[in-house]
């Protein structure tokens, strides 16, 4: 089923979403529809051993057709090799948690992010592979649930390292995140996009 763009700034738009959380069934959201979605020139994802998120947007009538089945066919590793967890310095980000995550396709840059989450608290922390446009703009609160979130990416195996304890270091912490918490508008339209703007269709 197809709909009409209202606006003429709107794209087509195709978000995947595969989350593997402990204890719990894995479950996978196809969302296509219409919307407008910063840094959306490229490709936009990230990926840990936990979950996977990828953010496709194009210009022309039913483009968003994108029907690959992320999940049985993962995209091509690209040589970049990143820590990987998720949770707190005591549970899913402990020591003996971190582990290495082998990169897919355009995710080139290693990602650490610490923030507040409603169920693990503050100094919950996010590791993995992401694309430098998801970098720059503000999805990892979003689609992790993350508040006050310091994030940084840089681009070399097992180069996102510096979290630790719950914290970023003070060196790191002046360069770090200041992109995200700098778009409170790209954040409100990218979140009315989620929930109100695009037709839901989960598998």
């Amino acid at each position: 089923m197809g709909i009409r763009c209202q606006d003429p700034r709107e794209q087509c738009v195709d978000i995947t979403a595969i989350s593997m959380p402990e204890e719990f069934p894995q479950d996978e959201r196809r969302i296509k529809g219409c919307g407008q979605i910063s840094q959306c020139q490229e490709p936009l994802g990230f990926h840990n051993q936990g979950s996977f998120y990828l953010l496709q947007c194009c210009n022309t009538s039913l483009c968003n057709n994108d029907a690959h089945d992320y999940e049985e066919s993962p995209l091509p590793l690209n040589g970049v090799t990143c820590y990987s967890c998720e949770g707190n310095s005591s549970h899913g980000c402990a020591p003996e948690n971190v582990t290495p995550v082998q990169c897919q396709g355009p995710m080139t840059h290693c990602l650490q992010a610490v923030g507040s989450h409603e169920l693990m608290g503050p100094g919950t922390v996010l590791k993995g592979c992401a694309t430098p446009a998801w970098c720059d703009a503000p999805y990892t609160s979003i689609y992790k649930h993350l508040a006050g979130v310091q994030a940084h990416c840089c681009h070399g195996n097992f180069c996102n390292s510096w979290i630790q304890a719950g914290a970023l270091p003070p060196s790191r912490r002046s360069r770090a995140g200041h992109r995200l918490m700098a778009q409170p508008a790209l954040l409100c339209g990218a979140a009315l996009l989620a929930v109100l703007i695009l037709l839901p269709s989960s598998s």
